[in-house]
């Protein structure tokens, strides 16, 4: 799988470039219909193009060849940064967004970039799936275990109760909520990335929901590194 969809890379990416270079003009003027049909070639190249992604990135997980590079992180300014990258589409949605960072959860130790994917992953879930006038609020809390606990909250849809233990299978999809508040092209795969890069770095992740009336989505990671453990010769 992970050499078929290496393979599949290449030619993508030039489709991509060249439905581009069609679209900007520089191979003549196009007709509205012309634009119409590049437009639905690179909206599908690009979910294919995430496929793959996700696809190269989840066996990298699976094998234990991903490679994480942890260190002490300001959870606010990453936090505050993930939500800024998604204000747009929050605006375009008309969704609220919101985060609050308690005392004692001001810094984690992870990789940053794994950090920031999985809050992306968690937070664009809960934007898709929260009806225009509702909210979406990150919160990071210290748990009792002295881990720093990450909570996405949002009042959307919600999700069935015998359909969680399905959210983190790969390419589990809830036909109740699918589409229901705006059309996504989902994958399958971004939330079972998410559970493999936290237990990577030695947290959990899960759910918590009310069909109809919103869901939490949480996860932890260590406050700080390892502690050194000393053993008498």
């Amino acid at each position: 799988m992970a050499q078929i969809t290496h393979d599949l890379r290449s030619p993508l990416s030039a489709l991509m470039s060249h439905a581009q270079v069609i679209a900007n003009g520089y191979s003549g003027p196009l007709t509205d219909r012309q634009r119409e049909g590049l437009a639905i070639i690179s909206q599908s190249a690009g979910y294919l193009a995430e496929l793959i992604e996700n696809i190269l990135d989840l066996t990298r997980l699976e094998s234990g060849r991903a490679e994480f590079e942890p260190a002490e992180l300001d959870v606010g300014s990453e936090v505050s940064g993930v939500l800024t990258l998604l204000q747009a589409r929050a605006d375009e949605f008309k969704v609220g967004l919101a985060s609050q960072v308690l005392p004692g959860a001001e810094r984690a130790y992870a990789d940053e970039q794994a950090f920031r994917r999985v809050l992306t992953n968690l937070v664009a879930n809960a934007l898709n799936f929260t009806p225009a006038g509702g909210r979406v609020t990150v919160t990071a809390n210290r748990s009792r275990a002295g881990a720093v606990a990450v909570a996405v909250a949002d009042t959307g849809l919600g999700i069935p109760e015998e359909r969680l233990h399905s959210l983190f299978v790969k390419f589990s999809q809830v036909p109740e909520t699918k589409n229901k508040v705006r059309f996504t092209r989902s994958t399958g795969l971004g939330l079972v990335i998410c559970k493999r890069i936290v237990e990577a770095h030695g947290g959990r992740i899960w759910v918590e929901s009310e069909y109809q009336k919103g869901s939490t989505f949480s996860f932890t990671l260590p406050s700080g590194p390892p502690k050194a453990t000393s053993s008498r010769p």
